[in-house]
């Protein structure tokens, strides 16, 4: 919903903490929508934001599944702080952006942010204000990062491996499954039947659309959400029982329509979807809802110690 939606506006905490502890470099993240919600605008504040801050960014559209049995993409930003003496009044209280509008300081409006008025003491993206105008084009390329993204973890399209090349080595769904799962994770009557009659009525049919839900084990999971577990009428996949367990698609189909009801993946496969290790504790979250809600949420680990590892030895750390 962009910067005016009370969730988006969360990013100007983060330029709140970056602009009062000044690190070194950051790493952000989010889905890659970002990039083409309202049509670039959105985008184009947060980046605008980042530099005015005094820190060269760049940011690139990367895949986990390289290095975990999810097909996640997301959205990773990174920065480094420009340490250049002439541009550090600049950094901390307003960089000149090529509109010729100050991030931080009294020409907000020109840069497309007003002031929130609900006193939290955030800034709000204004509906098309302040994206136009090349201003000082030199200044301003001067805080784009040359980056070396990992060229695994970039879309395929863009030269990364695909799923299907000889010694790709892409991890599967079987490799990070529990060997005894409670019966409790088996879908009740209530929701399996939910599961089917949508199922039913969506244009793939009912074979085509349970293909899709019913996860392939020697292949690779969907995108984890924070509503996995409430969203098991449309979008969740599910693992059937043991008695499908090498089951190809077609047979895994017949199993469930035949009576072989499918299960939850547990809150410790899905840590390991993302690419959380075993010792990473799960009891924090007092509920087994919350757990999944938090992990569909989280970054992939793996994704940012791979970007984290670069970043490091760019900024000399």
């Amino acid at each position: 919903r962009g910067l005016a939606d009370r969730n988006g506006n969360l990013f100007f905490e983060v330029t709140r903490v970056l602009r009062g502890s000044r690190p070194k470099a950051f790493i952000l993240e989010n889905v890659p929508a970002l990039i083409t919600l309202e049509g670039g605008q959105t985008m184009n504040v947060i980046l605008k934001e980042l530099r005015g801050l005094g820190y060269k960014v760049s940011y690139k559209v990367l895949r986990s599944n390289p290095l975990v049995p999810q097909k996640r993409r997301r959205v990773y930003i990174v920065g480094l702080r420009s340490d250049d003496d002439e541009n550090d009044s600049d950094n901390r209280n307003g960089y000149n952006g090529p509109d010729g509008g100050v991030v931080e300081g009294k020409k907000h409006e020109k840069m497309g942010m007003t002031r929130n008025t609900n006193g939290d003491g955030g800034e709000r993206a204004k509906e098309g204000g302040g994206m136009e105008g090349d201003g000082n084009m030199e200044d301003w390329h001067k805080m784009s990062l040359d980056f070396d993204w990992p060229v695994r973890l970039m879309l395929a399209e863009e030269g990364g491996p695909h799923f299907t090349d000889e010694g790709a080595g892409f991890p599967t769904v079987r490799q990070i499954l529990e060997s005894d799962v409670p019966d409790e994770y088996t879908l009740t009557d209530t929701q399996w039947n939910a599961v089917l009659a949508r199922a039913r009525a969506s244009k793939g049919g009912l074979n085509r659309t349970l293909a899709k839900r019913l996860v392939a084990l020697d292949g690779q999971a969907r995108t984890v959400i924070s509503s996995y577990h409430r969203s098991h009428e449309g979008q969740s996949q599910f693992v059937l029982t043991s008695e499908g367990v090498n089951a190809s698609r077609e047979e895994a189909v017949a199993l469930a329509l035949s009576g072989v009801r499918p299960r939850f993946f547990t809150e410790r496969e899905v840590a390991r979807l993302q690419g959380f290790p075993d010792c990473f504790d799960l009891t924090a979250c007092h509920t087994p809802k919350r757990v999944y809600h938090q992990l569909g949420n989280a970054v992939c680990p793996p994704v940012v110690a791979e970007i984290a590892k670069r970043l490091v030895a760019l900024a000399e750390l």
